[in-house]
């Protein structure tokens, strides 16, 4: 049995398997120190229709606050936008430079409509809870920017450092454009969506509303560069502007026209129209006639990513979808529901000894937000494990362990989680399968999604490790 290992450098690389965005990222970073305080910034930074107040911002944050913990908030209309909006921005506020901070959060939205600009800076995860992505939807923009210092297209940093942060599972009638001051140009209908890396879309609709004057695009970039990105089971009613988006992964999802593309554009079992002419390429005797776009038009197996979920009675449960072969398109609502008391909710307080108690009792795994430190790996042994993250928490070796290790079983899910390497050397970060491994899980394969390894960074201290992730499973 072959032992595969997967390292994904930061700089200008980009490895996405067929069910994952799988990353190793590595820096040679200390933590700056941030202000674990927010202050709500109450001007309005764009111009943008608010609904009556209703509720308030304290509210908010304490809803679910026992079962999710303080980094969780759960949105819901009567909350009113206004109220909404607020939060976002003092979060957001936080969570723009905070590149190597402790803080995560998750953004959740309860069925609804909601005109709201929502700013997604690092570690920060918006997420719909509908059983569909039209479950929610939000007039305005879901949407990142440039570094601030960005100036000319030809300057950096643009959205070159924008990593770490994902919006799943909503719909979006995007009216306001660009939040550079710079980007006037851009057009309103575009929802910006600039990032270079570990920056997944899924499960999103761009929708076209002709009587708010969108046609329901998605631009790739703000000003300045962007490199690398990944969308998945995704409909954008007009065009994805690609612009200088250097590189992207786009599977099972439709647009109406791509438009631009500079290195590699690559795409698994989309829908989609390329440009009537592509860029020729400034490399002699390229062997590609569609440079720079890669097309496969089926993806050979999938299940798409688990996703949290609330019902009519406000009850919340993981979708798990069903596994899909040689497909092509879009696939919202084709699964079933797992129910949330068949999870474990741990909190960055859990011990790894604990999590590995739960598991042992054949539970499931929602880990929410923020840093956790293991003292020991966590073990799966059951076949049809479910790991999940919301708001993007970090999974840290502290002895030189693994951070997980999957015994050689079937079905097992582990998503929405960066792994962060720890002070002693790990063999790896995670490990898939046994060397041993025999099994033919072929019917029912573990599937990793959105798992970004990093190696330095979190910590002041030298972390190490040997690779990040090892897969074993056959």
């Amino acid at each position: 049995m072959k032992n595969f290992i997967i390292i994904m450098l930061c700089a200008g690389l980009c490895l996405v398997a067929n069910y994952a965005d799988i990353k190793l990222s590595t820096f040679a970073v200390k933590k700056t120190s941030t202000n674990d305080s927010l202050i709500a910034d109450n001007e309005s930074e764009q111009s943008i229709n608010l609904k009556s107040n209703k509720g308030s911002v304290d509210a908010i944050k304490s809803q679910d606050s026992s079962l999710f913990g303080q980094f969780v908030y759960i949105f819901d209309e009567s909350q009113g936008d206004s109220e909404i909006q607020k939060k976002i921005n003092t979060i957001y506020n936080q969570q723009l430079n905070n590149h190597f901070g402790d803080q995560h959060y998750a953004l959740l939205f309860k069925p609804g409509i909601y005109h709201v600009d929502v700013k997604v800076g690092y570690y920060t995860q918006v997420l719909g809870l509908g059983g569909s992505p039209d479950d929610v939807t939000i007039i305005g923009a879901v949407r990142t920017e440039d570094d601030p210092n960005t100036q000319p297209v030809d300057q950096g940093p643009g959205a070159l450092n924008n990593f770490w942060r994902s919006i799943e599972n909503v719909s979006i009638i995007p009216t306001l454009g660009s939040l550079n001051q710079s980007g006037k140009g851009i057009a309103k209908d575009e929802n910006v969506w600039a990032v270079s890396q570990a920056a997944p879309m899924r499960n999103i609709h761009i929708k076209e509303d002709k009587t708010l004057s969108s046609s329901g695009s998605l631009r790739l970039f703000d000003m300045g560069w962007a490199s690398g990105g990944y969308m998945a089971n995704s409909k954008v009613d007009g065009h994805v502007e690609a612009g200088t988006q250097q590189q992207w992964f786009s599977r099972n999802s439709e647009w109406n026209q791509w438009q631009h593309g500079n290195w590699n554009i690559v795409d698994v079992g989309s829908k989609f129209v390329i440009p009537v002419e592509s860029p020729k390429s400034n490399v002699p005797k390229n062997a590609w006639d569609t440079y720079p776009f890669t097309i496969i038009p089926l993806t050979p197996v999938i299940a798409e990513k688990p996703t949290l979920i609330m019902d009519k009675n406000d009850k919340f449960s993981v979708f798990i979808p069903e596994l899909s072969i040689n497909s092509s398109g879009i696939n919202w609502g084709k699964g079933s529901a797992i129910p949330l008391s068949q999870f474990y909710v741990a909190t960055p307080h859990d011990s790894a000894e604990k999590i590995n108690k739960e598991l042992q009792q054949e539970k499931n795994i929602l880990f929410t937000p923020g840093v956790y430190e293991l003292s020991e790996a966590l073990y799966i042994n059951y076949p049809s494990t479910i790991l999940l993250g919301i708001g993007l928490p970090s999974l840290s070796p502290m002895n030189g362990t693994q951070a997980i290790i999957v015994s050689d079983v079937s079905g097992v899910k582990i998503a929405g989680l960066m792994i962060d390497a720890g002070p002693v050397t790990s063999p790896t970060l995670v490990q898939i399968g046994e060397t041993t491994s025999k099994n033919d899980h072929s019917a029912d394969p573990t599937m990793l999604y959105d798992i970004f390894c990093r190696v330095g960074g979190l910590s002041s201290e030298v972390t190490k490790t040997e690779s990040c992730i090892v897969l074993n499973s056959n």
